[in-house]
């Protein structure tokens, strides 16, 4: 029996658009798996034995492998999607990441680029590869922030902040896109402001009608 072809989706957004909610539902299915960028680094560096505490400081020396690693896993995997959960854009202070010049970008001044064009160019070069921007109402990111309270930040993070984060995100993820020349069938924006099932049967569909149909 033939093996199923693979896809690959970047979903990407702010704080509170419910990212890990609509990840962790579909990962509970067999054909759905689900990594991160953070974890396949840390996953490379207990592999070489690097101290957790110093991998944000070999951050360059690792990402390449990293992103290795996470294309051969899930080529040997049983899954038919990988969704790759993601921010497009992380405050400058706080985001240990490079693009392949090894120089943060200058879309703004407050932001960076999040996930890293190394990990972007090793999946595009191996699977149908999709992008999608999780929309959402700022004031219900805000609120879902508030409820979970994960940490101060949460706490503490302003309405103001939401709406500066969500429009850093999409910023970055125009630029990515453009960057790497993606079809405009390949990317999308899906509004997840709403609780239920919707942006979950939205995200499949998009798999399925715009990645999986073709290659």
């Amino acid at each position: 029996m033939p093996r199923m072809e693979q896809a690959v989706v970047f979903l990407g957004g702010t704080n509170g658009a419910g990212k890990s909610y609509l990840t962790e539902q579909l990962a509970e299915r067999d054909d759905y798996a689900v990594t991160k960028q953070k974890r396949e680094l840390t996953a490379v560096g207990e592999e070489r034995g690097i101290p957790y505490e110093e991998i944000p400081k070999r951050y360059d020396e690792l990402i390449a492998p990293a992103a290795e690693r996470a294309v051969e896993e899930f080529a040997a995997a049983d899954a038919r999607v990988l969704l790759f959960d993601c921010h497009y854009a992380f405050q400058k202070e706080k985001a240990v990441t490079m693009n392949l010049e090894g120089e943060i970008p200058d879309i703004d001044e407050a932001y960076q680029q999040a996930v890293d064009d190394r990990v972007i160019s090793r999946f595009l070069d191996r699977f149908p590869t999709g992008f999608v921007f999780l929309s959402v109402d700022p004031a219900v990111a805000h609120r879902r922030m508030k409820r979970r309270a994960k940490n101060v930040e949460d706490e503490e993070v302003t309405l103001e902040e939401v709406k500066e984060r969500q429009e850093a995100e999409r910023i970055h993820y125009d630029g990515i896109t453009e960057k790497f020349d993606v079809d405009a069938d390949r990317h999308t924006v899906i509004d997840n402001s709403r609780e239920g099932d919707a942006a979950g049967v939205e995200l499949e569909r998009f798999v399925d009608s715009k990645l999986r149909s073709r290659r």
